[in-house]
């Protein structure tokens, strides 16, 4: 069970902090169930009743500073994404995303940039999800060495530059 004020990746919505724990946060909720009552990072004005109980949604605690070195460490071998058309390329991109875990984030970051390099012509759905990869997994980087998130994108981008 996650705590208040613990800051935990939820689903596709992204890195959220628990804000309390409560029966009934709204109005006709059920008064027996317990939910984490959660925003967002990224937009703090959105709010997420979610049950305690609820195993549908995949939940986790984000890397420690020592995960994230580690991480860090041996990302620069992560391999991209391979597929024998775009179409399967795109579900490998939509089932990578959904581990919600920072591997596949840069597995996804690394065959964007690849395409691009190579100058394959790269959908709208690519960059969004480039985009996503990369927000989420500057996001955690940053909170677990509790620096900005630009020193962060710095610590992330040098590591998977690194010889491979």
């Amino acid at each position: 069970m996650y705590q208040i004020n613990d800051i935990i990746f939820y689903g596709g919505t992204g890195i959220c902090q628990v804000d309390d724990i409560r029966t009934e946060p709204f109005d006709g909720a059920p008064s027996d169930v317990l939910y984490y009552v959660m925003h967002t990072l990224h937009e703090p004005r959105q709010t997420i009743f979610n049950p305690v109980t609820n195993d549908k949604v995949f939940t986790r605690h984000l890397l420690t500073q020592e995960e994230a070195e580690e991480f860090l460490a041996g990302a620069s071998s992560i391999e991209g994404l391979t597929a024998p058309s775009s179409k399967l390329l795109r579900e490998e991109y939509t089932k990578t995303m959904k581990t919600y875990l920072p591997e596949g984030w840069v597995k996804v970051m690394r065959t964007f940039m690849e395409r691009e390099a190579a100058a394959v012509r790269v959908t709208d759905a690519e960059r969004a999800f480039f985009e996503a990869a990369k927000r989420h997994l500057f996001t955690e980087i940053a909170l677990a060495y509790g620096e900005e998130p630009k020193k962060a994108e710095a610590r992330v981008w040098e590591a998977l530059t690194m010889a491979r």
